[in-house]
C-alpha cells in the first residue's frame, strides 16, 4: 500500500479541551506521511515473550512483474533470533531485552533527493499497545535490496489479549529531514527583549478582552486567531509516473 498524507484525528468525544483540538498538536499529527500496514499482524502472549501468530510472505515475483526487478521474497513480519548473525548479532544478555520486538516490512523502497533523509517514527500523540522505534533513514544514498522495515516494540509482559496491528491501520510515520548543520544558542538580552516585544505586539493586535471573570486584568483572548494564522504544511502522494 502507498503511504498516505497524515491527517488530524478528530477528538474522541464532544466538548472542549481535548489535545486533538490544540493547533500545534494538530499540526504535528498531520505532519508527514503514514505508512499503511498491508496485512493483519497478531502477536499472542507466550510463556516468556510475545509470539507472532502467522506471517505473510510476499514473493519477489510481484515486483518483477511490475518493475522488471528480481527482488527477494520477504515476510511481512519477523522477530529477532537469538542465534542470528545477519543483519547483526544479538548478545545472549541483550536478547531478553529485545525479544518483545518485531520487524514489520513496509514493502516500500524509498528514495529522497540529495540532502534529504526520512525520519521513521511512531504516530505522534498516539496511544497504542505497541510503539514504533524511531530511525533516521539515509534514503538519499542507501538503497537496500529489501524494502524498509519498522521495528515495533510490544509490552514487556506478554499477557492479556493478543496485540493486533490491523490491515489498513497506519503503521508508522515518515517525515522529511533536511541534511544541514543545526545549532542552538542562548539569546542575548537585546534579542530576548526584541522577541518579547514582538510577542506582546502580536497579542495587542490580535487578542480581544477576555470574558473570563477569573482572568487577570488586561488578559487577552487569542482563541481562534492562532489557528487562523497558523502556517500549515502540505503532504501529497503523486500518481505513479509511467
Amino acid at each position: 500500500a502507498h503511504p498516505v498524507p497524515a491527517t488530524r484525528p478528530a477528538p474522541p468525544g464532544p466538548g472542549y479541551g481535548w489535545p486533538e483540538q490544540c493547533p500545534p498538536m494538530q499540526a504535528a499529527n498531520a505532519f508527514g506521511w503514514d505508512v499503511i500496514n498491508p496485512f493483519e499482524i497478531r502477536f499472542d502472549p507466550g510463556e516468556e515473550s510475545w509470539e507472532l501468530h502467522d506471517a505473510v510472505e510476499v514473493g519477489g515475483a510481484d515486483l518483477e512483474e511490475r518493475g522488471d526487478v528480481a527482488a527477494f521474497d520477504q515476510d511481512n513480519c519477523w522477530q529477532w533470533d537469538p542465534k542470528q548473525v545477519l543483519p547483526h548479532r544479538i548478545s545472549p544478555h541483550v536478547y531478553p531485552e529485545v525479544r518483545n520486538q518485531a520487524k514489520v516490512s513496509t514493502y516500500l523502497y524509498l528514495q529522497t533527493p540529495p540532502g534529504w533523509a526520512l525520519m521513521m517514527s511512531d504516530l505522534p500523540n498516539s496511544h497504542r499497545r505497541f510503539r514504533v522505534l524511531s530511525a533516521l533513514l539515509d534514503t538519499d544514498w542507501y538503497y537496500p535490496a529489501h524494502p524498509w522495515h519498522a521495528v515495533v516494540e510490544l509490552p514487556q509482559l506478554p499477557e492479556g489479549e493478543p496485540v493486533v496491528i490491523a490491515e489498513g491501520e497506519p503503521l508508522c510515520r515518515l517525515t522529511p529531514v533536511r541534511r544541514a548543520s543545526y545549532s542552538a544558542a542562548e539569546m542575548r538580552p537585546d534579542q530576548f527583549k526584541q522577541l518579547y516585544e514582538k510577542g506582546q505586539s502580536w497579542l495587542e493586535d490580535n487578542g480581544r478582552p477576555s470574558d473570563d471573570p477569573e482572568a487577570p486584568s488586561g488578559a487577552l483572548d487569542i482563541r481562534g486567531c492562532y489557528a487562523r494564522q497558523q502556517r500549515s504544511f502540505e503532504f501529497t502522494v503523486n500518481p505513479r509516473r509511467t
